[in-house]
């Protein structure tokens, strides 16, 4: 839903900024908003907010300034989502129903020979359906691929909004997303198949982990280094264990996730001590992501 739907002030009230946060994303944006005649014109649009394009919700804690408040001095009140239309929810459930079909055929390897056709079949749509979402097949697919790694993405924050401490949060993080993909191999074998085409994305897992070892250099924890290139050598390993997951599923239990956790804690600058004692430590219980 878009930030046009909604009326967040009453017509001829004095508002400044507002400040909301995407669903799934820790950032706050502020939006500046006017009043005319009776409409409401959002003035300004932080890029994430457009491209977040899921309904919004306040941040916690926050309060307009004096400035921000109504003329009549009451604050302006928060902005309320008017509920998705019959057609939109059936609208958004076939874009997924196609989605999870490609995410299986890339589990699958059969991404590359499927056609339109064979793509609609699996999801149980009509033929024409497929053009009311997608153009062509790459853009499918690699919807399917953020959508994977947006659910992974969407358990790192999960994981680390009340963790204060970076090389605690790293650790928890890898650990339960090893866990995770060793009990969904359709998402393991999707991210061994596309995973290192995204690690320089914007969205889904390398952001996040990119932020987790930056944070470790800030703190001193981890030694100061190209933060891109760490996150390089993470990715290839844990891309790998998750290869030998698939192939020889008995060598990779928890306790050898746990292992390589403790080796990427020392390779990015922990003592042996401290990285064993963070890469075996009792992990939070955390609601894993629905299997597809």
């Amino acid at each position: 839903m878009m930030a046009g739907s909604m009326k967040v002030c009453t017509v001829g009230a004095l508002c400044a900024r507002e400040r909301y946060r995407c669903r799934g994303s820790r950032q706050s944006y502020e939006m500046a908003i006017s009043i005319r005649d009776d409409e409401t014109i959002y003035t300004e649009h932080p890029p994430k907010f457009l491209k977040c394009g899921v309904i919004m919700k306040p941040s916690e804690g926050f309060r307009p300034k004096s400035a921000d408040v109504t003329a009549a001095g009451s604050e302006p009140p928060a902005p309320t989502a008017l509920p998705l239309s019959r057609a939109e929810r059936r609208k958004a459930r076939t874009r997924q129903l196609l989605i999870d079909a490609a995410r299986a055929m890339l589990a699958a390897g059969t991404a590359t020979q499927a056609s339109i056709k064979d793509i609609t079949d699996a999801a149980d749509l009509g033929f024409g359906s497929f053009y009311n979402h997608f153009s062509t097949k790459t853009e499918l697919f690699e919807a399917a691929v953020a959508d994977v790694l947006e659910e992974l993405g969407e358990l790192f924050d999960r994981l680390t909004v009340d963790v204060e401490d970076a090389a605690t949060a790293f650790a928890q993080s890898v650990r339960l997303t090893l866990r995770l993909c060793r009990r969904r191999p359709q998402i393991s074998a999707v991210l061994v198949r596309e995973g290192m085409h995204y690690m320089e994305s914007e969205a889904g897992l390398a952001p996040r982990l990119l932020r987790d070892i930056r944070a470790g250099m800030a703190s001193g924890q981890f030694l100061k280094a190209e933060p891109r290139m760490a996150r390089a050598a993470v990715s290839g390993a844990v891309l790998a264990t998750l290869q030998i997951a698939l192939t020889n599923p008995e060598l990779v239990d928890d306790s050898a996730c746990d292992q390589l956790v403790e080796q990427l804690l020392r390779m990015l600058g922990l003592p042996l001590d401290a990285a064993r004692e963070l890469a075996h430590a009792p992990l939070p219980v955390v609601e894993l992501p629905e299997s597809r």
